[in-house]
């Protein structure tokens, strides 16, 4: 099982080969990106379709595209989650586009959308303010963005996402925290040496750590894996590699298909493989049994 998922993880290019432009004035911010203004959200021309569009910013190498609909926030919440467990996002390299069509949405339903800069794969993003529309339950070309000059802003979603708190993709679950210190997380609980894989994100990572020591000083490895406790919370010989703790599932956004929706769909490229042939990954790997489905790759050129 170990070598069947290195080789996916390692080395599996071009598995699977699935085949609006406005222009703005652009804008930035001292000391960093500026955070995407003016943004607004439109019905498309088919239902379940919305297009959001923004003003540009200068120095953007991706747009993050996120979006979350209010039930399912209530049902996270109601889960005992945060309700950063239901958002969803795509990024969208920038080509000088300040508009993104999102399709397969839940008509009738209310969603709030939010706009990220970023100036780098994968970085973290800086986010606009929070836009929000309730889809049309037919097809409309004609649909006001709410806030529009028709009757004012319509009330937000309940419960409301915080605009003064960033969006990050962590769709998953999380290790429980323990003790050596308060909020600390074990990332190697069953003290085996592997460092446990909860979700995407952290699979993402280990790219950062390819000789999975748990010692990779890079922000998204530390975005990651929050909290972690000195040396990931393995055994005094450290960290040999990681390990599965949870199935993962590259269809984030449930549709059943690899498109823009999807959290690592990378323009149409999919996952990027972890490692290379001057710099392989060389640790432990173990899938625990575990799965991790809908892996798209769509890089024949590299």
């Amino acid at each position: 099982m170990m070598k069947a998922m290195v080789v996916a993880l390692s080395l599996a290019a071009g598995l699977l080969v699935m085949v609006a432009v406005s222009l703005a004035a652009p804008a930035r911010a001292q000391g960093g990106l500026a955070a995407p203004g003016n943004v607004r959200v439109v019905d498309g021309a088919n239902t379940g379709e919305v297009t959001v569009s923004w003003d540009g910013v200068d120095g953007v190498a991706f747009y993050r595209i996120g979006w979350v609909a209010s039930d399912r926030i209530a049902a996270v919440q109601a889960a005992g989650q945060e309700w950063l467990d239901a958002f969803a996002f795509a990024d969208v390299a920038n080509r000088g586009q300040t508009a993104h069509t999102l399709t397969d949405l839940a008509p009738g339903m209310r969603y709030a959308f939010s706009i990220g800069s970023i100036d780098v794969r994968f970085g973290a993003a800086r986010w606009s303010e929070w836009a929000y529309l309730t889809l049309a339950e037919a097809p409309t070309t004609s649909c006001p963005t709410d806030g529009g000059g028709s009757g004012g802003t319509p009330a937000p979603p309940t419960p409301t996402p915080s605009s003064t708190l960033a969006p990050t993709p962590t769709p998953a679950p999380q290790p429980t925290p323990v003790g050596r210190g308060t909020g600390d997380y074990d990332y190697d609980a069953d003290q085996d040496g592997l460092i446990e894989v909860f979700n995407l994100a952290q699979l993402n990572a280990i790219r950062a750590d390819l000789d999975g020591d748990g010692l990779a000083p890079v922000p998204g490895y530390a975005a990651a894996f929050p909290n972690a406790m000195p040396g990931m919370g393995c055994p005094a010989v450290g960290c040999t590699g990681y390990e599965l703790a949870a199935d993962l599932d590259f269809d984030t956004n449930g549709n059943g298909e690899a498109d823009a929706g999807d959290a690592y769909w990378n323009d149409g490229a999919g996952w990027i493989p972890i490692g290379n042939k001057a710099y392989k990954f060389a640790a432990d790997f173990d899938g625990n049994n575990h799965t991790i489905a809908n892996l798209y790759i769509n890089r024949s050129n590299a």
